[in-house]
């Protein structure tokens, strides 16, 4: 696999629930550095994200399916 994806970390803020952290993954080119594809705000489980970032990169998973695994292993609430 050319690309490796990785765990990101920010505080964000909002109206109604102040200064929170959250998780992202990001997805970059492993012989240029380049970011080639970044998901803010997936979770403010670190461990959700983490399990879908390592995933992603044991079964060398291609960017044109991010979105839909993300959306299929994020939208619950089981840790």
């Amino acid at each position: 696999m050319k690309y490796m994806y990785k765990l990101t970390e920010e505080t964000l803020s909002d109206d109604d629930l102040g200064s929170y952290k959250t998780y992202g993954i990001e997805c970059v080119d492993k012989s240029k550095g380049a970011v080639l594809y970044k998901v803010s705000d997936v979770s403010p489980s670190r461990k959700r994200v983490d399990a879908a970032v390592d995933i992603f990169n044991s079964m060398g998973v291609s960017l044109i399916h991010v979105p839909e695994i993300l959306s299929d292993m994020i939208g619950g609430d089981n840790d």
